[in-house]
């Protein structure tokens, strides 16, 4: 500061003025740190003057790091028994509702007997845990196990559990394909864990020259050891039908074409005709064959 900015901020010191409130205040916060400022030098010089032991300590310091890094998992978000688990049931592309539901009840009856540590189970026929959608042809299992004290035994872990839902599920029901899943530690990290590969097509390929490249890079990330269970969401083997509308002959009879697409809709798919309220909620009304 300038010396005409000092002779109006300083003042001149008066020891024997009496101490106000903040006067006593600062004079313990400076002895308190008087002595904290003691005891770090006082320890830095016990530190320096013993350096053998201060890098032996820092050595084992090391040493215990790399056996942490050797015995815990390396993974980001390791994968933990949270005491449930999902599972999907998929049959083949075009497979009915009614079909898929028949299997899914023999495939959940199934894991209930002989899976051990199975305490619950519930299904969901139509939804595609994998892409997150709705499909005819898949089902989703979602299986509590019982609390950790019963399930001290491997045999009884999610793990296992996994491994025996796919022998059993795929021995049951020959039909089908079931593949187990262990949720993600964090939530929000997807429905049923790993990592998510999206295949951008920029050269304009067919829908079977997409399908053989997918099927080709999947193939190859199954053959890496550090994968396992790769699987793709994108089919072109899906059955197809296509319409062809004779607008003249609805005319004729007096048909709105409207009418036409509409009962389409609700034979090969399905329409929302309507809402209702209860319970607090509203639910849709969907109208399908």
């Amino acid at each position: 500061m300038t010396p005409a900015l000092c002779a109006m901020i300083l003042k001149p010191h008066d020891p024997n003025r009496k101490k106000n409130i903040f006067d006593k205040f600062f004079d313990a916060f400076n002895r308190w740190f008087d002595r904290t400022k003691n005891s770090y030098v006082g320890i830095v010089a016990k530190c320096i003057s013993g350096t053998k032991l201060a890098i032996i300590f820092m050595l084992i310091v090391c040493g215990l790091t790399g056996l942490l890094y050797k015995v815990l998992p390396s993974t980001f978000v390791p994968d933990e028994d949270q005491g449930y688990f999902v599972a999907a049931v998929m049959m083949p592309e075009g497979t009915s509702l009614n079909r898929t539901s028949t299997t899914v009840d023999k495939v959940a009856n199934a894991i209930r007997e002989q899976v051990p540590g199975i305490k619950n189970v519930i299904s969901v026929a139509g939804y595609d845990v994998i892409s997150s959608g709705s499909k005819s042809s898949a089902a989703t299992l979602f299986l509590s196990m019982y609390p950790w004290a019963e399930r001290k035994e491997f045999e009884k872990s999610v793990t296992a559990a996994i491994e025996n839902v796919f022998v059993v599920g795929n021995t049951v029901a020959p039909e089908a394909f079931v593949m187990g899943f262990n949720p993600p530690a964090l939530p929000g990290l997807g429905a049923v864990g790993g990592l998510t590969m999206q295949l951008i097509d920029q050269e304009s390929h067919s829908d079977e020259a997409l399908s053989d490249i997918t099927n080709k890079i999947v193939k190859a990330a199954n053959e890496r050891p550090e994968l396992a269970g790769v699987t793709t969401s994108f089919s072109v083997t899906s059955p197809s039908y296509k319409y062809d509308i004779d607008q003249q002959k609805i005319e004729m009879l007096g048909v709105q074409l409207s009418d036409v697409y509409s009962a389409l809709q609700v034979n090969f798919g399905g329409m929302q005709v309507d809402d209702y309220n209860r319970f607090g909620r509203t639910y849709k009304v969907v109208m399908q064959s």
